[in-house]
């Protein structure tokens, strides 16, 4: 294929990350395979929208023709109130999207050649980089979350996503102590899913929200919820099992052996390694 004219690049131009286009209400998809062939379907979409990064869609060139398309569905309430919650993987809020139900669906993504972009009407998904930041959030937490592994996920994690989301929406002292927390962090050593392996937590503290609590009182809850741990006995409780700091306080070998806890969606493995 030739490449792109100048009123072409002039046209790409405009496209950023985000950007949408409702010019085609079906999207496409591999359906079945035969020793022979591929057969190739359309699902039915609203519309299609752009999730390659803005500057490798400008970025023209040898194995740089295409951008990366997940569609626009409409969602039933359930899914768009956790999507405007942040409580699911599985689909990214659009800010300036033509109807209150339109999602973008992050469970399918295809590539179409940049040529057919520059010649699609594009609409804005997002006023600003700022607005548009909240997708590229999505699409690191859907495909660039840590996988723990089940016995962690469905065990521990769970209790403490639990325990956190149902006192962090009430007031008082414990209340206090979970809105204080920016975020949990769990290290293993040598890792998360050898036997015998040592794990221990970080609770990553505000320190302007921990002043309406006491570093002891978040040592205390979480001394005595993770005595509620079920926890398997092939694994080891470090000595400091909850280690309560600030993010300036954790070193940058903490920060990169330990691995973020997603409290809205814990992603685990399953026993043939998939997510």
């Amino acid at each position: 294929m030739e490449g792109l004219t100048d009123e072409e690049m002039t046209a790409l131009s405009a496209w950023r990350q985000g950007d949408y286009t409702l010019q085609w209400a079906h999207f496409p998809v591999v359906t079945d395979t035969t020793e022979e062939d591929v057969e190739i379907g359309f699902d039915v979409a609203v519309g299609w929208v752009v999730v390659t990064q803005t500057c490798d869609i400008v970025n023209c060139g040898r194995n740089k023709d295409y951008v990366t398309i997940c569609p626009i569905i409409e969602a039933d309430d359930r899914l768009l109130k956790d999507v405007i919650n942040g409580v699911t993987p599985a689909a990214a809020i659009l800010e300036l999207r033509e109807q209150d139900h339109h999602v973008i669906d992050l469970g399918r993504a295809a590539s179409i050649h940049k040529r057919v972009l520059a010649n699609l009407p594009r609409k804005d998904g997002f006023s600003s980089d700022m607005c548009r930041s909240v997708l590229q959030q999505s699409l690191e937490r859907r495909f660039g979350r840590f996988a723990f592994p089940d016995w962690l996920s469905t065990g521990p994690l769970r209790q403490l996503r639990d325990r956190a989301r149902e006192k962090h929406k009430s007031g008082g002292p414990v209340g206090d102590v979970y809105k204080a927390i920016d975020e949990f962090r769990v290290r293993g050593n040598p890792d998360l899913e050898s036997h015998g392996s040592a794990i221990g937590f970080y609770a990553v503290v505000d320190p302007e929200k921990e002043k309406k609590t006491t570093r002891k009182a978040i040592q205390d809850e979480f001394k005595a919820l993770s005595a509620k741990f079920d926890w398997p006995e092939v694994y080891v409780k470090e000595d400091e099992f909850f280690t309560v700091m600030t993010l300036d306080e954790m070193s940058a070998r903490q920060f990169r052996e330990s691995h973020s806890v997603d409290l809205d969606f814990i992603s685990n493995v399953k026993s043939n390694g998939s997510n």
